[in-house]
């Protein structure tokens, strides 16, 4: 089955932040099941969660995909291993982050697979991205536009490139 409307975020806070995303994009590529429909701009943003580390780079992809939702996590996981993410610290420092943001209209919510990302909601910089890709986007019936207009943290996120 195809499954389009697919978001995924993509975030690095260690060495050359816009090169690993850029590096995890070709990876992305690569898979014949995955086909990327846009990308947002980069953006640079706060750490969430534990604060004590660099800024991140973070960006959102639209793409299409005949995976399932697990399959789907099992390869964004083997980029990460494969470009050396280390995860000691949890939402500490990391080379490369992927994530599943949404999944068509799918939701799951089990031990390792959240979907929508149990985290989508108050992660702003995740936010910003999905309402450039898609400014008619809701996420659990609210408008991705209306949550950006309470977010507090908006000012705080800058275009990179």
């Amino acid at each position: 089955m195809k499954y389009d409307n697919v978001f995924l975020g993509l975030g690095s806070n260690i060495s050359d932040r816009k090169k690993n995303i850029e590096t995890a994009l070709e990876f992305i590529k690569q898979n014949n099941k995955i086909k990327i429909v846009k990308s947002s701009s980069i953006y640079e943003s706060s750490p969430w969660g534990y604060k004590n580390q660099e800024n991140f780079y973070n960006q959102i992809i639209q793409i299409e995909t005949n995976l399932e939702p697990y399959e789907l996590l099992v390869f964004v996981k083997s980029i990460e291993k494969t470009m050396g993410r280390q995860t000691d610290i949890k939402w500490g420092p990391r080379n490369i982050d992927i994530d599943i943001l949404i999944f068509s209209d799918i939701m799951i919510k089990g031990d390792f697979l959240n979907i929508p990302h149990r985290y989508l909601l108050n992660r702003c910089f995740w936010l910003v991205g999905l309402d450039e890709l898609d400014d008619k986007l809701s996420i659990f019936g609210k408008s991705v536009r209306v949550l950006l207009e309470r977010e507090q943290d908006r000012d705080l996120i800058k275009i990179v490139c």
